[in-house]
């Protein structure tokens, strides 16, 4: 059995969107390409937009069995600790050496994405922010050394 995964409701709802677009449109399009494609090839196997195609829709049938799986076993935080540092918190910290602010999203990894600034509960600045409050300072460690940081503020993620 696979264990169980923490995501906000914002990233489970992400996720379902993901999975209706493949659904609705990527898998369809690709069906529709690759029928093109045998229709104007008949007999040719080898054919590499053939080959490239069937590789792209096997690609989107693996992420559509790994998100469904992703949510069928996750738990949707809604009751948290409205005075410590939860996953799906935005979590605003003043480096305590730099004197430089940074906002970050603390989220299940699957809800990382390069439009947003995130750290994932498993690593070092999750583990490190999980269950803290406001005004403590926590220790990173980083490739650099270690990094102080002071938890200034937090509230979910909307």
């Amino acid at each position: 059995m696979s264990e169980k995964r923490q995501l906000t409701r914002i990233g489970y709802e992400k996720l379902e969107r993901e999975i209706r677009k493949i659904q609705e449109i990527d898998l369809p399009r690709i069906v529709d390409h690759l029928k093109e494609i045998r229709d104007d090839n008949v007999g040719n196997e080898e054919d590499p937009e053939l080959n490239e195609t069937m590789e792209t829709k096997k690609r989107l049938e693996e992420r559509l069995d790994n998100l469904q799986a992703i949510l069928n076993h996750a738990i949707i935080i809604e009751d948290t600790d409205p005075h410590k540092v939860n996953i799906g918190d935005r979590v605003t910290l003043l480096d305590v050496e730099e004197k430089e602010e940074l906002m970050l999203d603390l989220v299940h990894g699957v809800e990382v994405s390069s439009d947003r600034r995130a750290v994932t509960a498993d690593s070092p600045a999750g583990k490190a922010l999980l269950g803290k409050k406001k005004g403590d300072i926590v220790e990173v460690a980083a490739p650099a050394g270690v990094i102080k940081y002071k938890i200034l503020s937090f509230e979910p993620i909307d």
